[in-house]
């Protein structure tokens, strides 16, 4: 089920920033999980880098300002 392996990875989520840490000495501010799919990319299949930056910000302005 879709949502129940969605459920799983969102508890697990609070790992990250550890494991990160651990791994390169550098903890992460935030960690978001995006749907398949929700990761805009190129036609060649690269990560629209620009795009993913202002729909990340666009994500934590709505959840600080409630707009």
């Amino acid at each position: 089920d879709g949502q129940a392996g969605w459920n799983q990875a969102e508890a697990h989520v609070e790992r990250v920033p550890g494991i990160v840490s651990m791994a390169t000495g550098v903890l992460p501010d935030d960690v978001q999980l995006w749907p398949r799919g929700g990761i805009p990319l190129t036609t060649s299949g690269k990560t629209r880098r620009n795009h993913c930056r202002d729909l990340y910000l666009r994500s934590t302005h709505e959840a600080t300002d409630g707009s």
